[in-house]
């Protein structure tokens, strides 16, 4: 969605989705917690302009959200503060840090209160601005299968050399999806369909028990630190390359898609 239709879009629905309240404020209501977490971040997407989003009824007390252009800047509540300054080397980190921020704000509310106010803030120039839809996908409920599998895909895609994800309606009607290299794609399709017993037996031992969801990494033949990713969630599978940069944070990135 380009600017001038977020733009479009959101005078459509002021007066419409939210009631006013005094002071500037609009409400967000929703019938549960994720819903409501869902709605505050589609304000942030819909923001073009840099804005401080100010947002009451969470834990603690207020929130501020600096957002611009649909990605957000910084947040702080009364029991953290996050900003691209913070060092994040991996946008995906930033993402991480944000989700769970929010998440623990919103709590278990069902309504918060909301209004937008000019600020001066300025990132750094290298500093990272997460896409509200990138801390949507660690916060949506049902983030199971082939779903959670693929937003886990997306928050290593920096450092994947290739990727592929095969059943459980991941894309389309054949329920497959990849990236990368079109060759080593298609290697990992053939690996999926071709180790699947291979893979469900290492997983079974390394995360002690049939069936389970979890992740492993498990050395290549060649001698560059490569490592191949396996996982596997409700009747989905996934295999990467990964390069060494991100091999320590795995077990980080998949607790934020699937324990939320």
């Amino acid at each position: 969605m380009s600017d001038s239709e977020r733009l479009h879009d959101k005078i459509a629905r002021l007066g419409e989705d939210f009631g006013a309240t005094p002071g500037g404020w609009r409400v967000l209501r929703a019938d549960n917690p994720e819903a409501l977490t869902g709605l505050l971040l589609r304000e942030v997407e819909e923001t073009v302009l840099t804005r401080c989003l100010v947002v009451e009824g969470g834990s603690g007390g207020p929130a501020r959200i600096i957002v611009a252009a649909g990605r957000i800047l910084a947040l702080e509540t009364a029991e953290s503060a996050i900003s691209g300054a913070d060092g994040f080397e991996d946008p995906g980190d930033f993402a991480v840090a944000l989700a769970s921020a929010l998440r623990a704000y919103v709590g278990g509310q069902t309504a918060l209160r909301l209004r937008s106010e000019r600020t001066d803030f300025a990132p750094g120039p290298g500093d990272p601005r997460c896409p509200a839809a990138q801390v949507a996908g660690l916060l949506r409920p049902g983030a199971a299968g082939g779903k959670g599998l693929r937003a886990f895909a997306d928050m290593l895609s920096d450092h994947a050399l290739a990727w592929r994800l095969s059943g459980n309606g991941t894309a389309g009607a054949g329920g497959d999806d990849g990236s990368g290299p079109q060759d080593r794609v298609e290697a990992l399709a053939a690996y999926l369909r071709d180790h699947r017993p291979d893979i469900d037996a290492q997983l079974d031992v390394a995360l002690g028990g049939a069936g389970r969801p979890g992740c492993i990494l498990l050395a290549t033949a060649g001698a560059d630190d490569i490592r191949l990713v396996c996982a596997r969630a409700d009747g989905a599978y996934l295999a990467m390359l990964l390069s060494p940069s991100a091999q320590a944070d795995i077990a980080a990135r998949w607790s934020a898609v699937f324990s939320a």
